[in-house]
Parts: C-alpha cells; structure tokens; sequence
C-alpha cells in the first residue's frame, strides 16, 4: 500500500463506543467510491439499530458510494440461536 503525502498511514486506539462511533462517522464524510466491509453474526443488528450509524450508510448511499459487506455466519451462531 502507498503512503501519501497528506496522509500517511497510523494506528490509533479508540476506547468507549461513543469515541468509536464518532471515529467511524467522521470516516464516513472522506469516503467518495466505495465502502467495503467484513463483520461477524454479532454485528449485523447494530448497523441498523444505532440510528447514527444506520443515518451515516443512508447518507453513503444517497452520495452515490458503494457499500459492500461481507458477513461471516458460522455453524455455531445458528445453533446458539436455535436454543
């Protein structure tokens, strides 16, 4: 992956889910193409019941971005569900 000038690449470790969800939502506005993303079962239900983060995707879409996600499902979580 190349480094630019105006931004180079970091790490940083967000801690509490406000800070977290404010991180991600201020990532939203940079985003002009595309979203892609990866996410396990436990997730799924928070993209569309924190109604920020579910207005932020709306606003993507409505930019024209494409989002794309890709949701791993395993053997356990349809058996911990069936119980």
């Amino acid at each position: 992956m190349s480094e630019t000038a105006s931004s180079p690449e970091r790490t940083e470790v967000l801690y509490g889910n406000e800070k977290i969800l404010e991180m991600t939502l201020q990532t939203f506005s940079d985003i002009k193409e595309e979203l892609n993303g990866c996410f396990d079962h436990t997730e799924v239900a928070m993209h569309v019941t924190i109604e920020p983060l579910w207005n932020g995707f709306l606003q993507l879409k409505r930019k024209g971005v494409r989002i794309r996600t890709v949701i791993a499902v395993c053997f356990l979580a349809f058996k911990a569900s069936a119980i």
